[in-house]
């Protein structure tokens, strides 16, 4: 019975030097992937970073583009509404005014037909007698 009592506390021991040995190899083996995956995380990381900052600064040169844009188009909202009303105005001026309607009338159909000469016009006009 002693001889029982005794191997099973010999069962009991810790591991041994081959097994100790195999353990210690695993956990370095476990902290080197580590330190290689924090090293592949870490140049990632830069990585994403420098591309972060170009994203940034190419968003900053579309908002800059963008406000530009919206400023020229309020330019020429501005421009056309100005074109928009001296039109209106000069229709009504034409609509009003027979010799000058006619007159344009005549312009416009000399322009159409691609005149070089543009005889709409009396060039003695100020200077005419009688």
């Amino acid at each position: 019975m002693l001889l029982l009592a005794v191997g099973a506390a010999w069962a009991q021991e810790g591991p041994g030097p081959v097994e100790l040995r195999k353990m210690y190899d695993d956990v370095v083996s476990q902290l080197k992937s580590a330190q290689d995956r924090k090293n592949e995380l870490s140049g990632e990381n830069d990585r994403l970073t420098k591309k972060l900052a170009e994203v940034e600064k190419r968003a900053k040169s579309l908002e800059d583009r963008n406000a530009e844009l919206e400023r020229e188009a309020a330019e020429y909202a501005e421009k056309t509404y100005e074109h928009r009303a001296v039109a209106a105005a000069w229709r009504v001026f034409v609509g009003k005014n027979a010799d000058v309607r006619t007159r344009w009338n005549k312009y416009l159909e000399g322009a159409a037909a691609g005149e070089d000469e543009q005889t709409w016009y009396d060039r003695a006009w100020p200077f005419r007698e009688g």
